[in-house]
């Protein structure tokens, strides 16, 4: 196989893995209904994107050719038809993901919420470390200005993404799942479906499992050895110990784990839930990784204990673990209720969140969540709003860049 065409390639797995096969040596092209800084980016990378439907466009050589595509995609769109009609090698992204771990070490991140921020942890921690890994991830940090990161260790570290089921076609060694909430209902239908495809994941993972404290997936649901981990909960394996927030809600904390207590843990972003999900992401590291050598795994815990990232997102999600003056940034979308309801405790600069408009993509989960949007919440995305009819959205974006900057000086 020579060319690899991406159809909806701007798509942020879909533009991770066209960055892979470019690195691989393939040809990478595609097409996206819209140009986004994104697309510009793989442009600019060498890879060639169109923005009409021009089913003349895929190479000609369709016994070289894979074609990718995502779910989202018109079934009648004219490539989408071409591919299938003439016999092109036609995978989905999620499938595509799977084949690219195969005989590789894969260490997949689920769950309804936290994904993104938890693998990217993950993968800086790897990769800061010395030990290296692949990483495909749900947002572009900051700190790599990219969703992929390339190692020649063959250790993927990915996110693995519930909907259309499609973390079904990952079976990693070792998997986090941070949250199961009645998410992608469209999908699923109902809650229970949402749980039986969690637990259809689990029973994939082959060598630990690393599930929040409460969730309904548990050691019957795996083959996998079963670690917890939670922020307040102390029968878990892994949780934070005197965790207190600074004036800026930033959470300091010592990390309990099964042999002993590591201090001297910072997370940036403020509030509890950005708090749980360090911990995830640090539960990894005391656990031995047989494929690692002892140099490594020291250095693995060194990196967790003193510049285990500073990372944030588009919505004032900033911060850092330990003394690192790295700067690992996220650009994400997924904003949930439940954690808008409970974090209260140290998150005091939630009001500096992004344009409201931005904190859900898809109608499906708006539904299933309207009833219970906290009223501060229901106002400011009612704020938004306004301000965008009016065309106020520049004010609105300079008043909230202003705001991180303010923050992040005093997370510093």
């Amino acid at each position: 196989m020579k060319n690899v065409y991406f159809i909806g390639i701007g798509g942020i797995g879909m533009s991770a893995l066209a960055r892979y096969y470019k690195f691989k040596g393939y040809n990478v092209a595609g097409y996206d209904r819209t140009p986004s800084d994104l697309t510009f980016a793989l442009e600019a990378e060498g890879i060639d994107v169109h923005y009409q439907d021009q089913p003349e466009l895929l190479p000609e050589d369709k016994n070289e050719t894979l074609v990718v595509y995502t779910p989202a995609i018109p079934a009648d769109l004219g490539e989408l038809v071409k591919a299938r009609e003439e016999g092109y090698l036609l995978l989905k992204r999620s499938r595509t993901l799977g084949e690219v771990a195969k005989g590789q070490r894969c260490l997949a991140v689920a769950g309804t919420h936290g994904k993104t921020t938890t693998s990217t942890l993950i993968a800086h921690i790897l990769t800061h470390s010395g030990a290296g890994c692949s990483a495909f991830l749900g947002g572009i940090s900051r700190n790599y200005g990219t969703n992929l990161l390339v190692s020649e260790n063959p250790t993927i570290v990915a996110e693995a993404d519930e909907f259309d089921r499609s973390f079904l076609q990952l079976f990693p060694e070792i998997a986090v799942i941070t949250a199961v909430d009645a998410d992608h209902l469209d999908i699923y239908g109902d809650y229970a479906h949402v749980v039986e495809a969690f637990k259809a994941f689990a029973s994939q993972v082959s060598g630990i499992l690393i599930a929040k404290k409460g969730i309904p997936v548990g050691p019957a649901d795996t083959k996998a050895k079963v670690y917890t981990y939670h922020y307040t909960d102390t029968s878990a394996d892994f949780y934070p110990v005197s965790a207190q927030p600074d004036a800026c809600g930033c959470f300091h904390y010592d990390l309990h784990t099964p042999d002993g207590v590591i201090p001297g843990f910072k997370v940036g972003a403020p509030g509890w839930v950005n708090c749980e999900n360090s911990v995830a992401a640090a539960a990894l590291i005391p656990i031995r990784f047989d494929q690692f050598s002892e140099n490594n795994e020291c250095r693995l815990v060194e990196a967790q204990n003193d510049n285990m990232v500073r990372f944030y997102d588009s919505f004032n999600s900033f911060g850092h673990v330990g003394n690192s003056a790295l700067n690992t940034v996220v650009d994400q979308t997924d904003q949930h209720s439940e954690e808008e309801n409970a974090d209260q405790g140290g998150q005091k600069h939630k009001e500096q969140e992004d344009p409201a408009s931005r904190i859900t993509r898809q109608y499906a989960r708006v539904k299933g969540v309207v009833h219970s949007i906290p009223q501060g919440l229901a106002q400011r995305i009612l704020t938004a709003e306004h301000h965008r009819q009016q065309g106020d959205d520049k004010d609105e974006n300079s008043r909230h860049r202003k705001q991180q900057d303010d923050s992040r000086q005093c997370s510093f």
